[in-house]
């Protein structure tokens, strides 16, 4: 077996006839049939079948041209990126996050990288952090950014920007009137924090502030940190999250939480593998030490 074998049993399961699969490839009929035989005789059972209507799959055979479509549309893109970058046209940066597009320096740094490699893709992917490390160390993505202090010993990482922390309430809330948050005023709060990343992150940073606070007034719900303000808005406590995930809503007040020292934030971090031959991740971290730096 080889791809054109395997592209004409696809053209023939996507077609009524093995005649109209031969003229979609642009080849004689009786080269398909050819392939088609080949590829039963290798396997020992039919994958095609003459109705009154054509020629259609076997149950055998739909199963296999499930499997022949994903090796012909991988092997299609493999030598259209390869072509594409070799003549400088194209290119791809593969980018995984676990904090939210809708604000913040992530948004301002894949905008400020598209405007110096417009020709290359950015391809996103948005995950766990353990997720998005393993997706980095297998080579499945080309940076992984991700919020909080632990790094990862098998992976290069660069401090790019602070996240700023901050809350949100109701208009009505007690604490809505102040300017400046403190986190000694939400010693004695309900809070609201996710149970997914970087919620785990925020809750550290928590503790570290308010070593004696109350655990049973922290509420984890399983939902992205865009729709905790949604909660705090229904009034079920106040919202402990990072700026980057803020949606503009009305109906609840944004406050940064700060000390003594000024406003909290929450590091993130560029984690991508030392040995890596991307130059679309070289311009990237390029951008990242005159942006920020690291």
């Amino acid at each position: 077996m080889d791809l054109k074998h395997l592209r004409c049993i696809v053209a023939a399961a996507d077609h009524p006839s093995l005649r109209q699969a031969a003229i979609s490839l642009g080849v004689e009929q009786s080269k398909v049939t050819r392939s088609i035989r080949a590829v039963e005789a290798w396997l020992g059972i039919p994958l095609f079948e003459r109705t009154n209507y054509g020629t259609a799959p076997t149950h055998a055979g739909v199963a296999f041209v499930h499997g022949a479509r994903l090796i012909v549309e991988i092997a299609d893109v493999i030598v259209m990126e390869a072509k594409a970058t070799r003549r400088g046209a194209a290119g791809q940066l593969r980018v995984g996050l676990h904090t939210s597009l809708s604000a913040g320096p992530i948004r301002a740094t894949l905008a400020a990288f598209k405007q110096k490699s417009p020709a290359v893709a950015i391809q996103v992917t948005e995950g766990s952090r353990i997720r998005l490390l393993a997706h980095a160390r297998a080579g499945l993505i080309d940076v992984a950014f991700i919020a909080g202090d632990r790094g990862s010993k098998d992976l290069q990482c660069a401090t790019a920007w602070s996240d700023k922390i901050v809350v949100a309430m109701p208009a009505e809330h007690s604490l809505a009137g102040k300017e400046t948050i403190y986190w000694t005023d939400l010693a004695d709060q309900p809070l609201l924090l996710s149970s997914r990343d970087p919620g785990p992150q925020l809750e550290a940073v928590l503790l570290s502030k308010l070593p004696s606070a109350d655990m049973r007034r922290i509420q984890r719900h399983a939902v992205t940190h865009a729709t905790l303000p949604q909660l705090a808005g229904a009034g079920l406590g106040i919202a402990l999250i990072c700026e980057a995930s803020v949606e503009c809503a009305s109906h609840v007040v944004i406050r940064e939480v700060r000390d003594a020292a000024g406003a909290s934030g929450l590091p993130c971090r560029a984690h991508f593998r030392p040995d890596h031959e991307s130059p679309a991740l070289g311009v990237l971290l390029k951008l990242l030490r005159e942006r920020y730096g690291c």
